[in-house]
């Protein structure tokens, strides 16, 4: 049945696709009278063959560039990112290869703190920077060449905490020790006069 349908549809087009063809062909459009006007009656309007010339600022400067293999800088290349993070090492006096074996265990916790702020600091350096020349802040995978100092924060971090908590453990046990022994003391039999029955008061 389908096949029925697609052959009269097809034999009807061909038929309608060669009477255009027949000579005596008639259609309602071949027969509209047409006035042909000379240019010095009624030129045509310049406006409508002059090439018109786009200036780059009018919001095509970005296709071009795409097309040339030069758009826009939306981002820091990776190569960026790392002089950022040398920069970065430079100021806190640290070296790339020596961060990731710090021995941190050695530091009081002053130290990992003030360490800690420090490296905060370049980090959000980092973002605000980003920002103040794209307008936004930086992507995951735009803050992954700084991945050796964020790594050396999370690493200060979870030293402090576990310094802070290793402190209260330590001042709660010297609490609960002064506590109990000032619970402790035993007190002494009370020692003092002892008075004698009083005599009856004489009639």
């Amino acid at each position: 049945m389908v096949a029925a349908v697609d052959d009269v549809l097809t034999d009807s087009l061909a038929a309608c696709v060669r009477d255009w063809f027949e000579q005596d062909f008639v259609h309602l459009f071949l027969s509209v009278p047409t006035v042909s006007v000379p240019d010095s009656v009624k030129p045509i309007p310049k406006n409508w063959v002059d090439d018109v010339e786009l200036g780059m600022d009018e919001g095509f400067a970005g296709e071009e560039a795409d097309i040339l293999g030069e758009g826009p800088t939306i981002s820091w290349s990776f190569d960026e990112g790392r002089t950022r993070l040398r920069d970065s090492l430079a100021r806190l006096g640290l070296r790339e290869e020596t961060i990731a074996n710090r021995e941190l265990h050695t530091m009081s916790r002053h130290e990992l703190s003030s360490e800690k702020r420090r490296v905060k600091q370049e980090l959000k350096r980092y973002d605000t920077e980003f920002r103040r020349q794209f307008k936004r802040l930086p992507g995951h995978n735009e803050k992954e060449p700084m991945r050796p100092l964020y790594v050396y924060y999370r690493r200060l971090k979870t030293m402090l905490t576990h310094a802070e908590q290793t402190a209260r453990r330590n001042t709660g046990g010297q609490r609960r020790r002064s506590n109990e022994g000032a619970g402790s003391d035993d007190e002494g039999p009370t020692t003092g006069l002892t008075l004698a029955p009083r005599d009856p008061v004489p009639a």
